[in-house]
């Protein structure tokens, strides 16, 4: 036998799902999604038994579903459930089921840019991009192979590329010296035969002529 609350939530669920479907138009697929955060904001709720219960929803119950939520996804992701819940919560005002129009409380987290393009490359990304910029035989493609080459095995920041000189490199020695720039360091690293070879490449074949060093 199904319990109050039970009840209660499919009544919910079935009302809601005539109102998206009829009255806003949206798709079988979107909104079976928005009655599954409809269900989990009501079990987070404690499962409210009564439509009188839902009445004196606050601010402060939206406030803490959305912390909730937040433990769980990511920010990308949350932005999406607070879509839904903010649906929710206005189709209950609408229909006199909550006094205030609690979706105003429901706070959408800020989303930036290329945020989603992850911060670092794995290893074998990271080969990927050394052949195909290195089957690159454009001046611009020598010029980016011998950056990326310096990037990916020393790990160096874009200023401390930008900051070579021509006597940071001791050909005989086999060495090169990076500036940190973060750091105020210096330090002297092997001069890998990769690196060697795509910097010379450059030197030889590309750099303009110039008076900087």
């Amino acid at each position: 036998m199904a319990t109050p609350d039970e009840i209660l939530r499919t009544e919910l669920c079935r009302e809601y799902t005539r109102w998206m479907s009829g009255q806003r138009g949206l798709a079988q697929e979107t909104v079976t999604r928005r009655c599954s955060e409809a269900g989990r904001f009501l079990d987070w709720l404690g499962k409210p038994e009564t439509r009188q219960e839902l009445a004196i929803l606050t601010r402060l119950d939206v406030d803490g579903y959305m912390k909730y939520r937040a433990g769980e996804v990511r920010r990308s992701s949350l932005k999406d459930v607070a879509t839904k819940v903010r649906g929710f919560l206005q189709w209950l005002h609408t229909t006199e089921q909550t006094a205030g129009d609690l979706s105003l409380a429901v706070i959408t987290p800020l989303l930036y840019g290329f945020e989603s393009i992850p911060s670092t490359l794995r290893a074998e990304h990271v080969k990927e991009v050394l052949a195909v910029t290195r089957r690159d035989c454009t001046p611009k493609g020598i010029r980016d192979y011998a950056i990326l080459v310096l990037i990916s095995r020393y790990g160096l920041r874009s200023g401390e590329v930008r900051t070579l000189r021509l006597d940071d490199v001791d050909w005989r020695k086999e060495v090169i010296r990076i500036r940190h720039s973060k750091t105020g360091a210096t330090n002297w690293l092997p001069l890998l035969p990769e690196v060697g070879e795509a910097l010379l490449k450059y030197l030889q074949e590309l750099r303009p002529k110039t008076f900087s060093r």
